[in-house]
């Protein structure tokens, strides 16, 4: 038996959020052997983080990656868009006085479909990502920051 559980759903959109985590894990185990040297010179024992905090590793980007390129990536999949049946769908870009700025989509929609935001043409400031389908709306806050 499995602790997984299946979820049948009709009518149904899901507009994704996401997350990208950074690709490089470091354990707590790894920093105690880089500190072996610095634990015997302060006479602290290693492997409190994991034992009283609970921290068994941590990530962090690769060289020349930054937090800003998981951003990217995370806000990619954010907009990733899946209907369970095939039909018309209308991606916008609205603003704080809800005027459309931008049309990201148009079209029909069968499984799946990521939606791109081109940030030209757009201002810095709050938007909201739009999706409206036969069976569905749905949105999301936008910032673009220059």
């Amino acid at each position: 038996m499995t602790l997984n559980s299946t979820h049948r759903y009709t009518n149904t959109a899901v507009l994704g959020v996401e997350r990208v985590e950074a690709p490089t894990v470091v354990t707590s185990d790894e920093l105690d052997e880089r500190l072996v040297d610095v634990y015997a010179r302060t006479k602290m024992r290693g492997g409190i983080l994991q034992s009283v905090v609970g921290i068994h590793e941590r990530r962090r980007w690769a060289d020349g990656q930054s937090f800003i390129d998981g951003a990217v990536a995370a806000g990619r999949a954010a907009l990733a868009l899946s209907v369970d049946r095939p039909q018309r769908v209308t991606a916008s870009v609205v603003d704080r006085l809800g005027r459309r700025v931008a049309v990201i989509f148009d079209g029909t929609v069968s499984g799946s479909q990521t939606l791109v935001v081109d940030r030209n043409g757009l201002a810095a400031g709050a938007y909201v990502v739009r999706v409206e389908g036969e069976t569905f709306a749905a949105s999301r806050p936008l910032s673009i920051v220059r």
